[in-house]
């Protein structure tokens, strides 16, 4: 018996979806990583640590299927605005008309 299988993210998505899954998915992927590289002059040891799972679990491995990998993708989109706060000078921040 033959029993072909793949490892992969992005060759399970385009077996699976085909080419129009494919495209959503590595949209997806296009925009967290968009997201990890502004993430990258805040954080470094942030966004380091949370795209070697990401690159690692898209292209080795099989465990974008597992809980891991979700958290993975959660934590991006989650601490990208607390690292844009980081990057305002502290002229930018707004003072409330009360303290004025």
């Amino acid at each position: 018996m033959t029993v072909n299988f793949t490892h992969s993210l992005l060759t399970s998505y385009w077996l699976k979806t085909g080419l129009c899954g494919l495209a959503l998915v590595l949209l997806y992927l296009f925009r967290l990583g968009i997201v990890l590289a502004r993430l990258m002059p805040a954080q470094p040891l942030l966004a380091a640590a949370i795209a070697g799972p990401l690159l690692i679990d898209i292209s080795l491995y099989a465990s974008f299927k597992s809980l891991d990998f979700g958290l993975v993708l959660l934590l991006i989109p989650l601490w990208a605005p607390a690292a844009e706060k980081l990057r305002q000078k502290p002229e930018e921040y707004s003072i409330p008309a009360d303290f004025q």
